[in-house]
Parts: C-alpha cells; structure tokens; sequence
C-alpha cells in the first residue's frame, strides 16, 4: 500500500486460484525486509492462519427469456445462489400485479433464477422488476445491495447458450448437450473447441456438426479407458437475433465408457472384384480403419485359388495396389484396389492375404486374409463412396464400382428417408451419380435405397440395395 494508514506497512497478495468462501488457511511470511539503513529481515517464518468470508453481495445482470418459452424469464446473478430466498415467489414483482411469479427455482450452474410467469410475456416488450430478500449461498448471506433492487428490462433472448453435459459416445465421437437451441454456424467453427488428456496433451479435433437443435457432436483423436479427458467450448451461439455467444470458455471432464474401447483387430472385413475381374476391391472396414499413412504394395499381398482342396498360387498376377481411400474421423485406411494382370476364373474361389495391418487405434495384425467368391454372369453392385457436395447437404454423391445406364438414372430408383430425390445426374465420372433432395440432410448418417440398376452396355441388373453413408473423408 503507498498511501493511507497502512502506507508502506501493507502488502496485497493474490493467490493463483480463488479462496473458497468458509474456508480456513494460513500464510507464511518469510524474508521480508525493512527500509531502515541495516535493512533488517525476518529471519524466521511467521505463520498467520485465517477464515475466508466472502462479504461482497450479489449483482444481478440483465434479465432475459429463456429463448424457448414466454412464460420464463432468467434472472442471471454473478454468484451461486441461496435456494431457500430465491424459491420465495413474494420476493418478485413484476409490473406491479400486471404479472404473476408463479414459480421460481435455480438453475443448474446455481446463478441463474428462473421464474414462472404468468401471462406469457409478448417477445420485446418492456418491464420493470423489483426483487428483494434473497441472498447469495455464501457462509454471511450476502444480500442485494440495494434491497429491494429495482431493474427495468427488455423481454428478450440476451443470454448466451449453457453447456450442461458432455459424453463420448464412441472411441472417436463426443456430444455435447445444451440448455438452448443452437446457432448452427458457429457450432462448425474448430477453434471453439479444446480438447486434452489430464496430463495436459492436446487430442485434435477433426470436425464437429450439429446433431440435434441443442446437440453438438465432435470427432476426435482416438480416445481410450481410464483416462481423464477436459473438453472446452467457447463462442457457441443460440438462435436469438442477434445471437448470444458464450464468452468465457466453459470445461467439462468426461472419460471413455470401457465398454466403448475398440478391442478388434485389424483384417480385411470384405472382398469384391469388378466385372472384368481385373480388380480386387479390399475393404478394411470403418470401425477399424487403417492408420492413414500405411504403405501397402503388391509385396504385402497374396492370392491364390482354392481347387480341389489344394491352393495355386496367382500372387504373381498383382500388378500393383491402387484406389486407397482414407475417409471418416479420424482419417484412416477403409479400402485399396488390386490390380491384376490376369482376370479371376468365373466361379471360382480365391483367397486374399494381407500382412503389416495397423489400424487408427494402435492395434496391429500379423496377417489377414479372406475369401473371395468369384461371380460368374451375376453382377452385384457396390458402393464405393458416399459424401455431400456442398455445404448446403442437398447434393449427394454417391460412387459405385461399375458404370450405370442411363436410362437408370431416375429419381424413383434413388430413396433416402425424409427427403425426396427431385434429379439425378452424372458426377465426375461414368462411376458417379449425383442425387439433387429437396431439403438439406440433418442426421449423422443416413441410407441411400436404390432399386434394380443396371450396368452400361448390358443387360445385367444388380437386386435392390442399401448404401450407408456419408463418408467423411479427410
């Protein structure tokens, strides 16, 4: 302190982190020196203990609607809250007798008080509340200061949204519930979100879209069992006009459901070939995905042919691994492509072996290795990759593995539930078919149903299929 009684006797400390209001606590002051000309300095360590009572009274904020109902008007205080004064309906009154407090109770982070009112209260139109005899929940029980405190207000959205629960749901996939509905453009922002282990290590975030009007869902870095995580979120907005951003970053710790752990090893989940049979098509799988930096050559495979209770070996007739696609979060391996000099024999069995597999999640297999059931003039179509367009999600594209006519490029042959398939047309390729929906797709994932298509420049028609989507490729 440099001026008033104490001048020059008086020392503020601060601690790094808040005193808890009751609490008991002691200071050590040690090695401090005096101005005198010798400059004497404490040489031993004088304990000082003290009780923390936190004497400052409450500040009540801006009153505000809920952004969901006219009934409920949110009285946002700067300290957690008494619950014994704040229930009191007596201690509200709100245009006089104009309105009716017929409720009031405390919200989940213990600051905000939320009152019943009755009528509806019309969207932008003007009050005046006086509110007396409540108290903070401190050990004094601070009261406003004045008592009663008179505030006139605006009937408006001017709260920003509350984080009220964070789960992972998957090995990858973490959701975030609010208290309000959601502005969608700010939820797609990846810097709003901070995502670490307990030891302080950074985990990334891929991508993060909004499931449902107050559900955030993320896709994250692998996460394991018996780990702490802490998962922050700042600048999500509501749905008011102007919309209410969170401005202080909110954290919530959460960890992996055991049950939830990948414990699967990676190996090829399914083989297919084109009609030409020049192509294997190896397909890993989503759930586990190969690590998106694995180099697989035509020396980590094997094919041979299954007769008569014995193996011929037409390892030899790989040319080389092509088509890798790396999709969803996070980034990994789900299928390569085969080349073969040598079409496969019509109706025969083959069996394919792949060695080195490492999968997303750490996991590693010496050797995989599947059959391959060779179709002889019955052609089965496959998907080979579904994703949006744009950013409207209008606009599917969906990729298969051999060339459709055009005759049956129709909307009648393309279904997705919820939405109705108004055009389509040709992608990028003779292996691409856009779908055009009438309205955006909101969901996580979805089913594309196509009735019997047929291949180009044949009579050849694959039976009804489902295809399962979008992929999220990196």
């Amino acid at each position: 302190s440099t001026a008033g009684t104490y001048k020059d006797r008086e020392i503020k400390v601060e601690s790094t982190a808040p005193f808890i209001d009751g609490n008991g606590y002691r200071l050590s002051v040690n090695g401090l020196a005096d101005r005198a000309l010798l400059h004497n300095q404490m040489q031993t360590a004088v304990q000082v203990g003290f009780i923390y009572a936190d004497n400052k009274p409450p500040v009540l904020g801006t009153p505000s609607n809920d952004g969901e109902s006219l009934s409920h008007l949110l009285l946002p205080f700067n300290k957690a809250m008494d619950f014994a004064s704040i229930s009191e309906t007596a201690n509200y009154s709100i245009d006089g007798a104009n309105y009716k407090v017929t409720a009031a109770t405390l919200d989940e982070d213990k600051k905000t008080v939320i009152l019943s009112v009755s009528p509806d209260m019309p969207l932008k139109s003007e009050h005046t509340l006086v509110i007396k005899n409540v108290k903070d929940a401190t050990h004094l029980g601070n009261r406003l200061n004045p008592d009663p405190t008179t505030v006139d207000f605006r009937f408006v959205d001017t709260m920003p949204p509350k984080l009220r629960k964070v789960s992972a749901v998957e090995q990858n996939k973490v959701v975030l519930e609010f208290n309000e509905k959601l502005n969608a453009a700010t939820v797609t922002n990846l810097a709003n979100y901070s995502l670490t282990r307990k030891d302080g290590a950074k985990l990334e975030i891929y991508f993060a879209q909004l499931l449902e009007p107050k559900k955030i869902a993320i896709f994250t870095a692998p996460l394991f069992k018996d780990i702490d995580y802490d998962l922050g979120v700042t600048k999500i907005g509501d749905v008011a006009e102007p919309s209410n951003l969170m401005q202080t970053q909110e954290h919530r710790a959460f960890t992996l459901p055991p049950d939830l752990e990948n414990h699967f090893m990676p190996h090829i989940e399914m083989l297919s070939h084109q009609p030409d049979r020049t192509k294997v098509i190896v397909d890993f799988g989503v759930s586990n995905r190969l690590r998106p930096d694995i180099n697989l050559t035509k020396g980590d495979f094997a094919l041979k042919m299954l007769v008569n209770n014995r193996e011929a070996d037409f390892t030899p007739t790989i040319l080389s691994v092509s088509d890798p696609t790396v999709a969803d979060y996070p980034p990994g391996l789900e299928r390569v492509s085969l080349l073969l000099s040598t079409p496969l024999e019509k109706g025969e069995t083959y069996r394919v072996s792949v060695k080195g597999l490492e999968d997303i999640w750490g996991h590693t297999n010496s050797i995989s290795d599947e059959a391959l059931n060779v179709k002889g003039f019955y052609v089965d179509l496959e998907q080979r990759g579904i994703k949006f367009l744009d950013k409207t999600k209008r606009n599917v594209r969906l990729a298969l593995n051999w060339q459709i006519d055009d005759a049956c490029l129709i909307p009648k042959n393309f279904k997705i539930a919820g939405h109705k398939v108004q055009e389509v047309t040709r992608g990028e390729n003779d292996y691409t078919v856009v779908l055009h929906l009438d309205a955006p797709i909101l969901s996580d994932r979805f089913t594309i149903s196509c009735d019997s298509l047929r291949m180009a420049g044949s009579h050849l028609e694959s039976p009804p299929k489902d295809f399962d989507g979008p992929d999220r490729e990196k």
